[in-house]
């Protein structure tokens, strides 16, 4: 019953959908409201992204980008900022703006 639960709310938070591209994370501005939860779901379209990670450390993870794959994260933003988003190795930057 709990599993259940926990993937209906999964499900429910509202989706981010960030493209790792050539240029870098499109779009490189996410605006959320803090404390709604929110899915960050992430595809890297093509084997040239320099971003092969993506790593959020406000919500401290640290997620592999499989080409063409969407992955999916899940978190609630506990204050308001902005909050870089980068590849693995900090080349590729976007930022996760949090307002009450």
């Amino acid at each position: 019953m709990n599993r259940i639960l926990i993937a209906a709310a999964l499900t429910l938070a509202p989706r981010v959908e960030i493209r790792a591209t050539e240029q870098g994370f499109d779009p490189a501005l996410v605006v959320v409201k803090k404390g709604e939860r929110i899915r960050f779901v992430v595809t890297r379209i093509t084997e040239n992204a320099p971003a092969k990670e993506i790593v959020l450390d406000e919500a401290i993870f640290f997620k592999e980008l499989p080409l063409n794959r969407a992955v999916s994260v899940a978190f609630t933003p506990g204050k308001t900022g902005e909050f870089p988003y980068t590849s693995g190795n900090g080349s590729v930057r976007g930022v996760l703006r949090v307002d009450d």
